[in-house]
């Protein structure tokens, strides 16, 4: 064989071997073809399967989120039901004539039931909280009548203690602010229920500061200071943790779950803000947190109406209060109203000035004078009314509003602090000039009972205690009313052409229910224009929209007192 032969025959064999080669790769890559296919078919198996089981899983989570919001509308309702009648109830007889034991009982019952509303509130606002079923409601409010429901707040809590309480309202904006009121309030409350618990004497100070305002914002500082007790390092670290009471010791002596501090700092967090406290021990409490609220081009009618007394009033009014922070801020809210305003400090101060003369004197009436043996303090505040038109004695405990019943003056009366622009407007420039105030732009404090004469009012509720509340309350203010047991029996009287201008509906009622009897309502006997208002003892969110949406006007929540009351149906008398 020649060379070139062997050449020929090795490349042949180069070239088989080759093939081979690519045969058993293309035979390597055929089969890992095969396994990548075999792979991803087991793999979107797996992934159909886990989907599948994340779809249920899903379900069963939303499920149990619905089942859970159920379940809280139903303990809402059955728990909020009978504590209205309680408090409904109880708030009849402080009306009503009673001896000083019996009126004793019923102010403890008050208490208690008021405690035990406010855990209720609180446990179902934690569970909301944590079930991500709470939302942000932005309504329009005036910061004046806001800030002086948070002082009957405040005045019905320290009503058993020595301590001053005082809101300090720096801000200058005239408009109605816009963020969730109800948060806002349940934020100052807790913050301000605190530090009444762990505060036995001295001060607690609500201080609203304006940081800035401009283009349709406003930031607005709350702090909240007192002298109370205070707190160590340890105890700050811990403040604001859910379920968590910083030292069993005190909690044992002064109560409370560990829950309210946790859901405003939770409140603050949703409404754009952080709360902060700092505190030493003995040394007392602060808490602070800075929201940056929305205003409207509402005009807030109750500030604008204390700038709208007549200025050539020159009314001479002596302040007498141990406390410097009160003489300063009620001076600075007197000289609004153009008030002359003098102040002491103390009582010695008043005797040494014996020629002064005053139209009104405020004492406050935790001055040793005043709280003496029976007949010096008697004897101190004749002296005091023999000086002026009016006298007022500054009270914060129970024991106070006896007074008066022991004296037999004209023009005395008993205040309990707080004294907000309210308060001033109602018990001192109504005595002093009472004509300023029949303006028809100025705002009184209830409605004209004349004109609520005229209005007709509808009431569907089941519960017999309840009916009797909310007839007593309408009756009292001069409204005419018709009970109904259910929302059928209400929705033939209007069959048959009775005319009302408001129905107060129940939302939860057998035979026919609130949002049925308003669906009937609406699109069968198609009356879109009667004012329809909810009252509801659950107050999860799902139940609020369900109530707009159906077609209601607005709801009250349970318990419903006058002020709550009233408020509503000013607030919709002007649309009938």
């Amino acid at each position: 064989v020649g060379f070139s032969s062997v050449l020929s025959i090795r490349k042949n064999k180069n070239l088989l071997q080759e093939n081979e080669a690519y045969k058993t790769q293309i035979s390597q890559r055929k089969i890992a073809e095969n396994e990548l296919i075999k792979y991803k078919n087991r793999l979107e198996e797996i992934v159909k399967q886990r989907t599948k089981e994340l779809i249920i899983e899903k379900e069963k989570a939303e499920s149990a989120d619905r089942l859970k919001t159920i379940f809280l509308a139903n303990m809402s309702h059955e728990i909020r039901t009978p504590l209205s009648g309680i408090i409904g109830i109880n708030d009849m007889l402080m009306e009503s004539q009673l001896a000083p034991t019996q009126k004793d009982y019923v102010f403890k019952i008050s208490k208690t039931a008021d405690h035990l509303l406010q855990l209720i509130n609180n446990i179902l606002d934690i569970t909301k909280i944590e079930s991500g079923n709470i939302d942000i409601e932005k309504i329009n409010f005036s910061l004046s009548t806001f800030l002086n429901e948070i002082g009957l707040f405040a005045q019905m809590k320290i009503i058993e203690k020595e301590i001053d309480f005082i809101i300090i309202d720096d801000s200058k904006l005239n408009y109605q602010l816009v963020t969730d009121q109800l948060k806002l309030k349940q934020i100052l409350i807790n913050l301000i229920g605190n530090s009444i618990k762990f505060t036995e004497k001295g001060e607690i100070i609500l201080r609203i500061k304006e940081i800035s305002t401009s283009n349709n914002q406003t930031i607005l500082n709350f702090t909240i200071s007192d002298s109370g007790i205070g707190m160590n390092e340890f105890q700050l670290s811990n403040l604001f943790k859910a379920y968590n009471q910083t030292d069993i010791s005190i909690a044992r002596k002064y109560g409370g779950t560990g829950l309210g501090l946790n859901i405003s700092y939770k409140f603050v967090e949703m409404l754009g803000g952080h709360l902060t406290a700092k505190s030493e021990p003995g040394k007392g409490s602060e808490f602070s947190f800075t929201l940056n609220l929305g205003y409207s081009n509402l005009v807030d009618e109750e500030k604008i109406n204390y700038e709208k007394v007549n200025s050539s009033y020159k009314q001479r009014i002596l302040v007498i209060d141990d406390n410097q922070k009160f003489i300063e801020n009620i001076t600075k809210d007197l000289l609004k109203f153009n008030f002359i305003v003098d102040s002491f400090q103390n009582f010695s101060q008043f005797e040494n000035e014996k020629t002064e003369t005053y139209d009104v004197i405020l004492i406050d009436a935790l001055l040793p004078e005043l709280n003496s043996e029976r007949d010096n303090t008697i004897k101190n505040i004749t002296s005091l009314k023999n000086r002026c038109s009016y006298l007022y004695l500054l009270g914060t405990s129970d024991k106070h509003l006896q007074i008066k019943e022991n004296l037999n003056l004209n023009n005395f009366e008993i205040l309990l602090k707080p004294i907000t622009k309210q308060i001033i407007k109602t018990k001192l420039i109504d005595h002093l000039i009472p004509e300023v105030f029949m303006h028809p732009t100025l705002i009184g404090d209830l409605p004209d009972s004349s004109m609520n004469n005229a209005l007709k009012i509808a009431v569907a509720e089941d519960n017999e205690i309840l009916q009797m509340v909310i007839k007593q309350l309408l009756q009292t203010n001069g409204y005419q009313e018709s009970i109904f047991l259910n929302g059928k029996l209400l929705v033939d009287a209007l069959e048959k052409g009775e005319k009302f201008d408001f129905i107060l509906m129940d939302i939860g009622m057998p035979v026919m229910d609130g949002i049925e009897a308003t669906n009937y309502i609406r699109n069968v006997l198609k009356n879109n224009d009667l004012i329809i208002i909810a009252l509801t003892a659950d107050v999860t969110l799902d139940t609020k929209n369900k109530i707009i949406d159906y077609g209601m006007n607005d709801y009250l929540s349970k318990p419903i007192n006058i002020n709550s009351l009233n408020q509503m149906l000013d607030k919709w008398r002007n649309k009938l």
